[in-house]
């Protein structure tokens, strides 16, 4: 049985959430990046952190 969903690297991931209008805003004081979308999950618009 084949897997439906190939494995993606990180930066290739980002890169098509970025196609999908994703961008990556940093995190306060931190190494971290959230990735926010405008109507995007979430009452402050952010939807995940990487």
């Amino acid at each position: 049985m084949s897997n439906p969903f190939p494995a993606m690297k990180p930066r290739q991931l980002l890169r098509v959430l970025q196609s999908l209008g994703y961008e990556e805003v940093p995190r306060d004081g931190g190494s971290h990046r959230w990735l926010v979308a405008q109507g995007g999950p979430g009452c402050d618009g952010r939807s995940t952190s990487l």
